[in-house]
């Protein structure tokens, strides 16, 4: 499907797949787009219908950022400046928004995950812990020394993320990080 059937000259950044839709977010990232940039635009694509069933454009937001499905809730979540915004498919709008944890601000996340009922979020050398459920939550677990590339939570309790060549290892609790 073409990024047309969201909006004319813009791609797209990032996709999750839900029960029914697909959910994605465009990008200035990707598209060759000279500035200034677009503000992006948050959509539900309906594969079956192969349409947009709905789109909204996150004014002021032209930055690369997270969009996650969380495993054991299936709630949709996206990454902004001032925290954590939760789309809900069913009413088709915008219910909830999560602030990041004091002292932290969000330029733009390109490094997560999600495992279970939890999400990482990697915002430089800070990784920010979202638990999601009946009372979301988001709580920095622990800072590095540099920014960080890439992670994965593994099912052996460990989060794995990469400084430049080397490969770390925290407790998904945080404390305690090991270069492997």
């Amino acid at each position: 499907w073409s990024s047309d059937l969201v909006a004319e000259n813009v791609s797209i950044g990032t996709v999750c797949g839900g029960e029914r839709y697909v959910f994605g977010l465009t990008s200035n990232s990707f598209n060759g787009v000279r500035r200034p940039h677009k503000d992006l635009i948050f959509f539900v694509f309906d594969p079956e219908t192969q349409k947009v069933v709905y789109k909204e454009t996150l004014e002021d937001f032209t930055t690369y950022t997270a969009l996650v499905r969380i495993p054991d809730t299936g709630r949709i979540w996206i990454g902004l400046p001032d925290g954590i915004l939760r789309f809900d498919p069913k009413r088709m709008k915008f219910v909830q928004t999560v602030p990041w944890p004091k002292g932290i601000s969000c330029g733009g996340i390109r490094v997560f995950d999600a495992m279970d009922e939890r999400a990482w979020f990697a915002m430089n050398s800070t990784v920010v812990q979202f638990t999601d459920g009946p009372k979301p939550k988001a709580a920095s677990i622990f800072r590095t020394r540099s920014p960080i590339a890439a992670m994965a939570a593994g099912y052996d309790g460990k989060l794995y993320y990469t400084q430049g060549v080397d490969l770390w290892a925290a407790p998904i609790n945080g404390k305690g990080a090991k270069k492997r």
